[in-house]
């Protein structure tokens, strides 16, 4: 509880570690008091697939916390549940992140 760092290290190393067995341990993570614990966990089910933490995708922290980028990222492991959310990074203020986001429909329009 003391050691921020040590928090946010751990929740990050299990949110790209994580795999399907370990998505209950994600989902404790999802009330902590750190949003940095909070939204690692959110970002780890969300890669997974799990569209139940679409509402943390759409808040402001989850941005705030992990970057444009991993948005987009969870965005696009989630899929149709999130395409409102892909959409909106079409129009973000980062050159970037919009290139990006271009991109991945365009990927997704290839697909289909």
């Amino acid at each position: 509880a003391q050691h921020p760092r040590l928090r946010k290290a751990a929740a990050e190393a299990v949110a790209w570690s994580a795999g399907a067995a370990e998505a209950d341990a994600l989902r404790q993570g999802l009330p902590h008091a750190d949003p940095d614990v909070r939204q690692r966990a959110a970002w780890g089910l969300a890669a997974l697939g799990d569209a139940s933490v679409l509402p943390n995708l759409l808040g402001e922290e989850f941005a705030r916390v992990l970057g444009p980028d991993r948005a987009l990222a969870a965005a696009v492991a989630l899929g149709g549940p999130a395409e409102r959310l892909l959409a909106g990074f079409l129009d973000h203020l980062d050159a970037g992140v919009r290139d990006r986001a271009r991109l991945v429909h365009l990927l997704l329009e290839l697909r289909d």
